[in-house]
């Protein structure tokens, strides 16, 4: 007898993972705004900003590697917000 999520079709999981991707750039995206348009350095932890570009970058790999579009092409996206906000506070200059 197949698990419960055997019978969601796989189809429903890209659908789903191209919406949650589409909120997480949502989410990137709005603290690139927040952290540009803030005066003085940036309070975030760059380990914190650091450790989610490394995670967007293996799940872009699992997804071409198991040839996942929703998984690789949302992560890659997640890896281009994730690196303008690296920028952007790198720029503004680390809080002490």
């Amino acid at each position: 007898m197949p698990s419960l999520l055997q019978r969601i079709p796989s189809t429903w999981f890209e659908s789903v993972g191209a919406l949650v991707a589409g909120l997480a750039w949502i989410a990137i995206g709005a603290q690139i705004l927040r952290e540009s348009s803030r005066p003085g350095p940036s309070d975030l932890a760059i380990l914190n900003v650091a450790g989610f570009l490394l995670t967007f970058i293996f799940w872009t790999l699992y997804g071409l590697r198991f040839a996942r579009p929703a998984v690789w092409i949302g992560n890659l996206v997640a890896i281009l917000l994730q690196l303008t906000l690296l920028i952007v506070i790198l720029g503004k200059g680390i809080h002490p």
